[in-house]
Parts: C-alpha cells; sequence; structure tokens
C-alpha cells in the first residue's frame, strides 16, 4: 500500500491549530479552509483593539498590513512592491480585464471550463467590441499545444488568462512554458492562482507572470474577504486603477492634497480602507504556513493525494484528475462506477467527512498538509 510521506511532530502541531479537524476529515480545502486558532487569535485582537480604542489603534492596524504585504511577497517570490490586497480573486481579475483600457479591435484570449469568476470578466469584454477567444479543455485537460494553437489563430492577444490549478480537476498548467509563449507573441500573461498557492511552490518573479491573483480562504487558510495580487512592477504603470482613492495616492496622509499622483508601487489600485482585520488574519495564516515550509507542504500533499488515489482505484473508483508528476495538484477528483457525487457528498457529510461535488463529473478532494491518512480512509468508508 502506499503510505503517506511528510509525517512529522512539526505537521502533528500544525494539525493541532485547527480546531475543526477534531471534529471533520475535512478534504475540502480547495473550497473554503478551517480557519487555524492563529487567524482566529488575529482577527480578535484587532477588533479587541479598535473595540476599545477607535481611530487609536488604526497605526497598529497599518502596521500590520504592510507586515502581511511583506510577508505575502516573500511567500510568492515578489517584491512588496508587487503586491496588494483584493477582497477576492474575482476583484483582482477584474482589476487587469477592465484596467487594461481593452476594446474595439483587442483580443484577449481565456480557458474555458473555468470558475466563473475566472471566466466572466473576460468574457464581458465582448461587450466593448474585445475579441474574447476560448480555449476549451480537452478531455477536462489543457495541454501548452492548445494555447499555442490560439496564440497563433488570430491577430496578437493582449492578454491571456488561465487558472494555475483548475478547480474541478486540478489540472496544473506549466506557467514557465505558457509564459514563454505569451513572450513570444508580445501578450500578456494574467493568472488566477487560487488553487495552487499556499500548496504548491510559487516564485513568481522567476516566471514570465504579468499579473496573479488569489483569495485567501482556500490553501492559504485565511478568512473569506482577504486575499493577495501580484502585478509585476513592469505592469504597474500600464494598468489604470478602477477605483482610485485616498490610500492610492503617494501622498496618503495629507488629507488636503487632492494631486493625484499614484503610489509607485501596487498599493495604487488598493482604493480605500482596508479590511485589516481580514488581512492580519491572513498574515497569521501565511505565518504558519511560511513555519512549516512550502516544500514540506507540496511533499505531504503530494504523498496524501497519492495515497488517496491508490486506494480509490483498490475500490474501483476512476480517477478524473491527471495524476501525472507535472499535471498533478492538491486537487483530486474521482467518480464511483454508481452512485452520484451528489449522493457521495451526502454520504459523506453524513459520516463527517467534507469533501465537494460534482467537480468534473465527479467529487473532489483537496486535503492540506495537516490532514492525515485517517481522514482519507473515513471517506472510503462511504463509498
Amino acid at each position: 500500500m502506499v503510505k503517506v510521506a511528510g509525517e512529522s511532530g512539526e505537521l502533528d502541531m500544525a494539525r493541532a491549530s485547527f480546531p475543526g479537524l477534531e471534529q471533520w476529515a475535512y478534504l475540502d480545502f480547495g473550497g473554503v479552509s478551517l480557519l487555524p486558532m492563529q487567524a482566529v487569535k488575529a482577527t480578535q485582537r484587532i477588533v479587541e483593539n479598535t473595540a476599545h480604542m477607535g481611530i487609536l489603534a488604526s497605526g497598529e492596524g497599518a502596521a500590520e498590513v504592510e507586515r502581511v504585504r511583506a510577508l505575502a511577497a516573500s511567500f510568492v517570490g515578489a517584491t512588496a512592491g508587487e503586491i496588494c490586497f483584493v477582497r477576492h480573486t474575482t476583484e483582482g481579475l477584474g482589476w487587469v480585464a477592465n484596467g487594461l483600457g481593452l476594446g474595439e479591435g483587442d483580443r484577449v484570449i481565456v480557458s474555458g471550463n473555468e470558475f466563473p469568476s475566472s471566466f466572466f470578466p473576460w468574457l464581458t469584454l465582448a461587450d466593448l467590441g474585445t475579441r474574447v477567444d476560448v480555449v476549451p479543455a480537452e478531455d477536462l485537460r489543457w495541454p501548452i499545444e492548445r494555447f499555442a494553437a490560439a496564440l497563433a489563430d488570430g491577430p496578437p492577444a493582449v492578454v491571456l488568462a488561465v487558472s494555475w490549478v483548475q478547480f474541478s480537476t486540478g489540472w496544473r498548467t506549466d506557467l514557465e512554458e505558457l509564459g514563454r509563449l505569451c513572450r513570444e507573441y508580445g501578450t500578456l500573461l494574467c493568472v488566477d492562482m487560487i488553487q495552487g498557492c499556499g500548496v504548491l511552490p510559487l516564485d513568481l518573479q522567476a516566471l514570465p507572470v504579468d499579473f496573479a491573483v488569489a483569495d485567501g480562504h482556500k490553501w492559504l487558510c485565511g478568512p473569506e474577504g482577504a486575499g493577495i495580487m501580484y502585478i509585476a512592477s513592469s505592469q504597474i504603470p500600464r494598468l489604470r486603477p478602477l477605483e482610485p482613492g485616498w490610500n492610492s495616492v503617494s501622498h496618503r496622509t495629507e488629507w488636503d492634497n487632492l494631486a493625484w499622483v499614484p503610489d509607485a508601487s501596487a498599493r495604487r489600485f488598493e482604493g480605500g480602507s482596508q479590511n485589516t482585520i481580514g488581512i492580519a488574519a491572513l498574515g497569521a495564516s501565511l505565518d504558519l504556513l511560511t513555519a512549516v515550509g512550502i516544500e514540506k507542504i507540496w511533499q505531504r500533499v503530494e504523498s496524501l493525494t497519492d495515497f488517496a488515489a491508490a486506494r480509490l482505484l483498490e475500490k474501483d473508483m476512476r480517477i478524473v484528475s491527471d495524476r501525472s508528476a507535472a499535471q498533478k495538484s492538491g486537487i483530486l477528483t474521482f467518480a464511483h462506477p454508481s452512485r452520484s457525487p451528489q449522493d457521495i457528498v451526502h454520504a459523506a457529510r453524513e459520516a463527517g467527512v467534507v469533501v465537494s461535488g460534482p467537480r468534473g463529473g465527479g467529487v473532489r478532494l483537496s486535503p492540506h498538509a495537516w490532514n492525515q491518512e485517517e481522514d482519507i480512509e473515513r471517506l472510503l468508508l462511504c463509498l
């Protein structure tokens, strides 16, 4: 039998930070993460300080925002000046889709079979006269050759938008190869990184990626409503801020100064007051992920999903996800030979197991490094 690698006292200690794992075999971190207690306490600290001090606590909150900005930058391989905070992935993708000034005569390319929020910001550009070309999946797979053909078939595309990890089956796109192709055609690369950031190693500055965005409530183990966006320094001047406000300018504390002097960094896109509570909680979760180490996290998750795939095959399940080395991710989708995904999800929930479905025609597992073999075995009992 396949055995899970990466079991250690350090991961056991990290597991103890997630009280929800005492109740559930929680295999849906690709949906909404359980919050670690560190994030809960960070939230409480900001709320209590504001309750007692109001605006007098704002300095501490602002300092924490900048600490988390630098932490997030380090985590994804960027500089702090290339990171801004978003409420969710949809917001960041919308900033790119609508901030490039696209219109009549322009062309964008987007992968099909995407999560709606990764697709609609681009699709609606057709209302402005932009040509929107969709690259459909090939059996829920997106070989680089399909994007190469799309780039070559038509006028130059301004931007190509893709998910790093596809939400339903976990297909992982080779960002280095796709980015190289985009550079050849003078096309910008915009990445929805929400299903990979926090589980797969990432170094954005080493990749030909122009924009990347992720909400924090999945693999980053943060709360909903607080995410991060990467804008390559070379693209910051090109992208028009859609919601400029006091926080966008270089003189942000000079309230009587109405000169439009946008901040030189990605902070120019943040506009007004921030979700300081959510950002503080996200920072606490990033502290945990950083302490464990992304390489160790991925080793553990890869091993867990390999273990799950092997055990599911023993039960005569069909593995929908591509499990080849270059394409696998933290998402594993399988199909039962006779039972519907909805039936399995319901039965699992009744047994204290949390999974998602239907996704890609099957049931989706997305375990994090804090899960154990026993969580997978509890699911198998439901089958």
